[in-house]
């Protein structure tokens, strides 16, 4: 039961990664539960609880990347905790690339997912900053595309 937890979220973490690529806030949205928050830093916590917060939340977000340049997210490493039938916990390395194919950032995010009757959800995000590790094994860096 345990890896088949594991791939699910695997699955469905790579299918986020990828709507996020599409860059559509709708479909980004949908792999939100409700409430989720999100944790970054010295930032004071970003908690989303309605529909019309979560559709803000994500346009926000996208203008961001737009600002920095961001044109596709790569998945240099996946890490996921079952801890129970419904309750996950996943790390992921990431690198964000520009338009040319070129390296923008590099970065490690930890997720708290809970299964719903729709699937897996984001309930909880966090940033982990350099050089902090978060859970699971060391940073792991993209090398090439």
């Amino acid at each position: 039961m345990k890896t088949a937890i594991v791939r699910e979220v695997d699955a469905f973490y790579r299918s986020y990664i990828e709507a996020w690529n599409r860059r559509d806030p709708g479909e980004i949205a949908y792999y939100y539960d409700l409430p989720h928050v999100g944790l970054s830093g010295e930032h004071a916590p970003s908690l989303v609880s309605s529909d019309a917060e979560q559709e803000g939340w994500c346009r926000e977000a996208l203008h961001i990347y737009d600002a920095h340049g961001w044109e596709q997210i790569g998945i240099d490493r996946i890490q996921v905790w079952p801890f129970s039938t419904s309750l996950a916990q996943l790390t992921s390395d990431i690198t964000r690339y520009g338009k040319d194919g070129s390296v923008l950032h590099q970065g490690r995010y930890s997720y708290m997912l809970r299964r719903r009757q729709d699937g897996w959800k984001v309930m909880a995000f966090a940033v982990v900053e350099e050089p902090f590790s978060g859970p699971g094994r060391p940073r792991h860096v993209a090398q090439d595309r």
